[in-house]
């Protein structure tokens, strides 16, 4: 399997009732599987959460259909954390 990230950018997530934004960075990340495809997978790191943690905000097969999508920078679910070697591949993002 190979993971690429392909867009990681600066943004701010807005509560939806109100309050301050805060500071996120999002990050689109491909995993290629040999025989399967692309799934591809949104992950984001807010500024409230710990250094170096980015949590998994949706993720489509290669097919289309969507696993799972819990809106970016959204912390009121259960959020998939990133293994170390996704974060290693956003963080390697040259844009």
């Amino acid at each position: 399997m190979e993971i690429i990230c392909t867009l990681r950018q600066d943004t701010a997530y807005w509560p939806m009732f109100g309050g301050a934004g805060i500071e996120m960075t999002t990050a689109d990340v491909d995993f290629i599987i040999e025989g399967e495809g692309t799934t591809y997978m949104s992950f984001s790191h807010r500024a409230d959460d710990p250094e170096g943690m980015w949590l998994a905000d949706s993720r489509i097969g290669p097919d289309g259909m969507v696993f799972f999508s819990h809106g970016q920078g959204e912390r009121t679910c259960s959020k998939q954390i990133a293994g170390p070697e996704i974060v290693a591949a956003i963080m390697a993002w040259e844009g």
